[in-house]
């Protein structure tokens, strides 16, 4: 069989890589979306490129064209303790500025002469 050569599997993997790239132009778009229909209209699609991605890994999977490899335990550890030491930090961050806002609010204007 020759490499150029269109099978089940170069589509599949294409429409993985495509579901893929969909998601994160339509990330993208939500996140810079001003119009609060026009976001929700987007949010929705969004959901069904996952279901349709998911679907797709699905099959590849089970053809056995596309398997995920497996993480080690240190390393999903390692991921799970870098993420909950991100998260405190986010929210000390926030506490601060949230402190500080108030601050602000609470000081009297100050007095021109």
């Amino acid at each position: 069989m020759r490499s150029d050569q269109v099978t089940d599997k170069n589509l599949c993997m294409a429409l993985i890589n495509q579901l893929k790239w969909d998601a994160v132009c339509l990330t993208s778009k939500i996140l810079e979306c001003n119009d609060n229909k026009l976001r929700q209209d987007y949010i929705n699609v969004l959901n069904r490129t996952f279901a349709e991605q998911k679907q797709a890994y699905d099959y590849a999977n089970q053809q056995g064209w596309h398997q995920p490899m497996m993480a080690e335990q240190t390393m999903i550890s390692q991921v799970q303790s870098d993420v909950q030491k991100m998260i405190t930090e986010i929210q000390q961050s926030m506490m601060t500025i949230h402190q500080q806002a108030q601050n602000q609010a609470i000081q009297p204007p100050s007095s021109k002469p």
